[in-house]
C-alpha cells in the first residue's frame, strides 16, 4: 500500500504531460447551460455562515479517512455484497487515473486563478468555447471528482455496515461537506460531481469480489456505471454545442 500511495502523484503528472490543453470551458459552459453554475452563489452562502468555510475545508482535507474508517470497521468482517474498502480505494483510483485522460480538466481555480475564478464563473458567456492552454503543471484530474467519489463510496459502505445511526449521519454530512468544498475551493465544476456518481457505483460493483461477476446485479452495474460516465464524456467532447443552443 505504501508503494501504491506513491503512484497517483506520478500518474497525475502524466496527465499534464499528455494533455497540455484542457476541456475546462466545455464543463463551465455546460454547467451554465444546465443551470448548474451555482459556485458563485454557494461561495457567498458559505462565507456568510461563520465557521462553515473552515468546516468544509476540514472535511475536504480529511477525505482519505472515509474509506480508512470503513476498512477498520471491516476488520470485524463484512457482508459478501460489499467490497473490501482498501480494494475499492485502489480500484476506483486506478479507474479514475485512466478516466482523466478521456476528458482532462483542472478546475476553475487553476484556469482563472484563485482570486479571479468566482468573477469569471459569473460571466460564462464571456468565454469562447475552446480548449484551454497555459494551465501549468496542475493535474488534469477534474472529471470525475474523486474527493467526492471516495467519500460517496465510503458513505455507501458505511451505511451498509453494522455502524451506529449517529456515525452514519456524520459520514453523510461529511460527504455533503466534501461536495460543497470541491465547488467552494474552485477545484471542480458541478458536472464533475454528477459524473462521479455512476463512476463510483461502477467501481463498487467492480471490486465487490464476494459476488460472482456473472451475477446480473454486478456486471450490469459495472456496465451501466462506466457506460454512463463514458456517455457524458462523449457528449461533452463532441456534442457540447447541442446543449448550448
Amino acid at each position: 500500500m505504501l508503494l501504491f500511495s506513491l503512484v497517483p502523484p506520478s500518474a497525475l503528472h502524466f496527465t499534464v504531460s499528455l494533455h497540455p490543453q484542457t476541456y475546462d470551458l466545455y464543463a463551465l459552459k455546460f454547467d451554465a447551460a444546465a443551470g448548474w453554475n451555482i459556485s458563485p452563489v454557494l461561495i457567498q452562502m458559505v462565507d456568510f455562515i461563520p465557521g462553515f468555510a473552515e468546516l468544509i475545508r476540514l472535511a475536504y482535507g480529511l477525505t482519505p479517512l472515509g474509506l480508512l474508517a470503513v476498512s477498520i470497521v471491516q476488520l470485524g468482517g463484512k457482508d459478501d455484497h460489499l467490497p473490501n474498502a482498501l480494494l475499492l480505494w485502489v480500484g476506483m483510483t486506478v479507474c479514475a487515473l485512466i478516466a482523466y485522460h478521456f476528458f482532462p480538466i483542472t478546475g476553475p481555480k487553476y484556469v482563472f486563478g484563485p482570486e479571479s475564478f468566482v468573477s469569471k464563473l459569473l460571466t460564462p458567456d464571456a468565454h469562447a468555447l475552446e480548449m484551454v492552454s497555459g494551465v501549468g503543471p496542475n493535474p488534469r484530474n477534474g472529471m470525475p471528482s474523486m474527493h467526492f467519489g471516495w467519500m460517496l463510496a465510503a458513505s455507501i459502505l458505511w451505511t451498509q455496515s453494522p455502524t451506529k445511526l449517529w456515525s452514519r449521519i456524520v459520514m453523510l454530512a461529511m460527504t455533503v461537506c466534501v461536495a460543497l468544498a470541491t465547488l467552494y475551493l474552485g477545484e471542480h465544476y458541478v458536472i464533475d460531481l454528477i459524473v462521479a456518481v455512476p463512476f463510483c457505483l461502477a467501481a463498487i460493483a467492480l471490486t465487490t469480489t464476494g459476488v460472482p461477476f456473472e451475477r446480473p446485479e454486478r456486471w450490469r452495474t459495472v456496465l451501466l456505471g462506466f457506460g454512463c460516465w463514458l456517455t457524458w464524456v462523449l457528449l461533452l467532447r463532441n456534442q457540447i454545442t447541442f446543449f448550448l443552443e
